[in-house]
């Protein structure tokens, strides 16, 4: 059964820490591997925020290519039912939107690690990724602009592309 304090109540810097009691002079130790194999999940969750953006990459790409080809007067495609002309472009819609859900829940879930990461290293020697941050101002310079931000203009551009297909399509019916 849930405990209801924690279900309530979101862990305080530091909560989330056992004491040096609970594990006696193994505790650097452990913690230590603890915060490897927590980094090593942002590793991952960062090969699959790639790997969906290059299926969803894929996906935009091959439905303007098909709309490309249906569009074509001398393609046999272009016999076909007039609903591609606006199904292509709300199929691809839709892509789009869950493209950017998808670019706004791997924010959420880095920003997330992240933070677990910092607290973490607030119980080591060294802490780099806090070290780095610092060093691109939190973010608030030039110098840095969040992967998410630069992800949303290709979904944002495929959606333009979608919109504009889609006005065409109306203006036909």
């Amino acid at each position: 059964m849930a405990d209801a304090k924690h279900d309530a109540d979101p862990i305080q810097p530091g909560e989330g820490f056992n004491t040096v009691g609970d594990y006696g002079s193994d505790r650097a130790k452990m913690l230590f591997e603890q915060y490897k194999l927590y980094v090593d999940t942002t590793t991952k969750v960062s090969e699959l925020r790639g790997a969906a953006n290059t299926f969803l990459l894929s996906a935009n790409t091959a439905l303007v290519t098909v709309y490309g080809l249906a569009a074509g007067k001398e393609i046999q495609l272009s016999a076909a039912p007039a609903e591609w002309r606006w199904l292509i472009p709300l199929a691809g819609l839709l892509v789009c939107l869950t493209w950017f859900g998808l670019i706004r829940a791997y924010g959420a879930l880095n920003t997330g690690k992240f933070a677990v990461i910092h607290e973490m290293e607030r119980h080591l020697p060294v802490r780099l990724f806090d070290l780095e941050w610092r060093h691109l101002k939190r973010g608030r310079t030039w110098l840095y602009t969040p992967l998410s931000h630069v992800e949303r203009i290709i979904p944002g551009a495929f959606g333009l592309v979608y919109l504009v297909m889609l006005a065409k399509a109306m203006r036909m019916f």
